[in-house]
């Protein structure tokens, strides 16, 4: 009996460890998936100080969670340069937002809350306004850089992160007790 739950824990934690998902502002989850073929290691990610996260029960704090976050921010706006787009701005509701939903998706990966609405819900509790609104979640990747490059190799979570509309970002990430980390990107115009 031991054996076989370790087993359906690990298989649990192989799933975890390689889902990745996106969603627009319609609230449905982006499940296309297309490899983006002309996908390089971008030199720009050279530059950045990266973090070699342990993957089980590293003790994260507060700034190592911050500093994540603005990691992705500043990979976000070097491909939207790229791309010969403006750069998002932080805005610190949205961030505060984004990072509750970091929080939410250690217990529930979904595009769904915890209390089974929407994702852009969390947008009211945290007085964002918007006409236009996506989210992408990550799980299992240990360092921004990593989390970009999976964003970056799906259709619907590039299409978020270099959607001309979109003017302001808000990225929260979290840790399961497991050391697993979970990304949330919130976008809005």
């Amino acid at each position: 009996m031991l054996h076989r739950k370790r087993l359906v824990v690990f298989i649990a934690i192989l799933l975890v460890l390689s889902f990745v998902s996106g969603c627009s502002g319609d609230g449905e989850p982006d499940d296309e998936f297309e490899e983006y073929k002309d996908y390089e290691e971008y030199e720009e990610y050279d530059d950045i100080e990266e973090h070699e996260v342990p993957l089980f029960g590293p003790d994260f704090n507060d700034d190592d969670l911050n500093g994540y976050s603005a990691e992705v921010l500043n990979l976000t706006n070097i491909e939207r340069r790229k791309a010969g787009l403006q750069e998002l701005k932080a805005a610190e509701e949205l961030t505060n937002a984004a990072f509750a939903r970091a929080e939410e998706l250690v217990t529930l990966f979904s595009h769904k809350r915890p209390d089974g609405s929407s994702c852009f819900t969390v947008y009211a509790e945290y007085g964002v306004s918007y006409r236009a609104a996506a989210e992408n979640i990550a799980a299992g990747q240990r360092t921004p850089k990593d989390a970009m490059n999976s964003w970056m190799n799906s259709a619907g979570h590039k299409a978020n992160i270099l959607n001309e509309k979109y003017s302001r970002l808000g990225v929260g990430v979290a840790a399961g007790e497991d050391g697993t980390l979970y990304w949330c990107m919130n976008f809005t115009n």
